[in-house]
């Protein structure tokens, strides 16, 4: 189940060798299903494309040996199998046992969890990160100036859809004298996230 309205896609490759030693092995073995284009294989490697955006000539493509892009949630439900996740816990304290070798979490329902390690990958608004710097004001991030926006298209014309997917197996990204910039991920059906500053 996705319990964000908003799909964003990522890229993996430098860290697959990493989720090969941290995923187990039946879950590593399904990263291609997960893939936003299932017809490109894991280890096919390429150039990824920077195109100029008024142009769409090629201004440089950047080499990598192996890796695909993921839709979030998609990627999210794969890596979750067989975990306990609980949504809407809200985290209100962080206590260290004291042989300073664990730490607890304490939830506003009264829960607590605790463990080895707190990993705070719960956003830009991170509780966890307030906790570990000392004060909201101190985890706060800066905000980055740009305009995004997701749109869907539907070429509705399949020898436009295949011209477009064989020239971007995954992803381009173009660059525009005028300030504006694209970003496309290829995916089913066809996303195109576009931002421009």
């Amino acid at each position: 189940m996705n319990y964000r309205s908003n799909e964003w896609t990522m890229a993996i490759h430098w860290s697959l060798d990493r989720l090969r030693d941290l995923l187990p092995a039946d879950r590593f073995a399904h990263m291609e299903s997960v893939s936003c284009n299932p017809d490109v294989a894991l280890d096919a490697g390429g150039n990824y494309p920077i195109i100029h955006g008024e142009t769409g000539h090629l201004i440089a493509g950047v080499p990598y040996a192996k890796g695909l892009r993921v839709p979030r949630s998609k990627m999210r439900d794969l890596c979750s199998k067989g975990i306990d996740v609980q949504y809407g816990k809200n985290l209100i304290d962080v206590a260290f046992t004291e042989s300073q070798k664990g730490v607890v979490a304490v939830f506003d329902d009264g829960s607590m969890v605790s463990g080895t390690i707190l990993i705070g990958a719960d956003g830009p608004r991170s509780k966890v990160r307030e906790f570990a710097m000392g004060s909201a004001e101190k985890a706060a991030v800066s905000r980055f100036p740009i305009f995004h926006t997701n749109m869907t298209v539907t070429y509705n014309d399949a020898e436009k859809a295949r011209y477009v997917r064989q020239r971007f197996p995954t992803s381009y990204l173009a660059l525009s004298d005028r300030s504006y910039h694209a970003f496309q991920s290829s995916r089913y059906p066809d996303f195109i996230s576009v931002i421009s500053d």
